[in-house]
């Protein structure tokens, strides 16, 4: 279950940090376009997208920082499991790790097809 919610923050971080990213493109897209289109007031107009590009990251950042925490605290709860029971997690990892070599080098060696016709 901490996998599922580390992998579900995670993904819900990757999701806003591509947004911003995409939201950053959009806004320097704007800025070329407006600057071609405006040559006065090009100053003032600059200011206010980066005046809104502040408030966006402002009104983000706490989401972006939330799941970074909630990653956090799912990492020292698998920490913690961890060292509650090395021997158990030694086992889980060391089984974990049979099976997908066995399953690669099926994939491998059969060239993903399967025994059966």
């Amino acid at each position: 279950m901490s996998d599922q919610l580390m992998e579900t923050s995670q993904a819900k971080i990757e999701a806003l940090e591509a947004k911003i990213l995409e939201l950053e493109a959009k806004l320097e897209a704007q800025v070329q376009e407006t600057g071609e289109e405006l040559h006065g007031g090009r100053a003032a107009l600059i200011g206010n997208i980066k005046n809104g590009a502040e408030r966006l990251y402002k009104d983000v950042s706490p989401l972006v920082e939330r799941y970074k925490e909630e990653q956090d605290e799912v990492l020292r709860a698998v920490g913690a499991k961890i060292c509650e029971h090395p021997f158990v997690s030694v086992a889980a990892a060391f089984g974990t790790g049979l099976i997908l070599a066995k399953l690669l080098e099926n994939r491998v060696c059969n060239g993903g097809r399967s025994h059966r016709s």
